[in-house]
């Protein structure tokens, strides 16, 4: 089922650690690491994100059949200051937050444990998502992730999570050209 493995492939995304998400890593389903570097996409997701946790709540508050996997991502800390993200199942939105239950299986953050119920504050989310009729909504650290892998992952992962590159404004032209020149560099 495409939702079970978007949300897989959001599960290993969501173990990116550190607190401007440099020299991370995830490993995925099929042992694959995903490094994210530190002038990467994932930074303009996240600010994204937070610009449009509205539409998020609107979605949850209005949601039908066709709407499925509710989640934020929340930062925990661990170590000597950096962060792990992972996603957490949103069961209800208040005003001041988030309610839900772990997603993720914790790798470094370990005081944490997958289907741990928890509270998560509106300005400590990183991204959000839901799919609606089997495509990914929000997801902007997991969509900038899947925008720099090689091309034939990206073609791959967003057949899979049926990813609509239109969606995502921190990915438009002029930023997807200034991040290849970077590469380049």
């Amino acid at each position: 089922m495409k939702t079970t493995q978007t949300i897989a492939f959001c599960a290993a995304i969501g173990l990116l650690s550190s607190g401007g998400f440099t020299e991370t890593k995830a490993q995925t389903e099929d042992s694959n690491y995903i490094l994210v570097d530190e002038d990467s996409l994932v930074d303009l997701g996240v600010a994204e994100a937070k610009e449009t946790i509205a539409d998020f709540d609107h979605a949850f508050k209005n949601r039908d059949d066709s709407m499925t996997e509710f989640a934020v991502k929340k930062p925990f800390p661990y170590g000597d200051g950096s962060h792990e993200h992972m996603w957490v199942a949103v069961t209800e939105v208040t005003p001041e937050g988030y309610q839900g239950y772990l997603n993720n299986t914790p790798y470094d953050a370990t005081y944490v444990e997958i289907g741990q119920e928890m509270f998560v504050k509106r300005d400590e989310i990183s991204d959000w998502m839901y799919n609606k009729d089997d495509k990914l909504i929000g997801g902007y650290t997991i969509a900038a992730i899947v925008f720099e892998s090689p091309p034939e992952q990206r073609a791959a992962y967003s057949k899979q999570m049926g990813i609509d590159w239109k969606r995502y404004k921190f990915l438009s032209k002029p930023i997807k050209e200034e991040m290849e020149a970077r590469k380049k560099k």
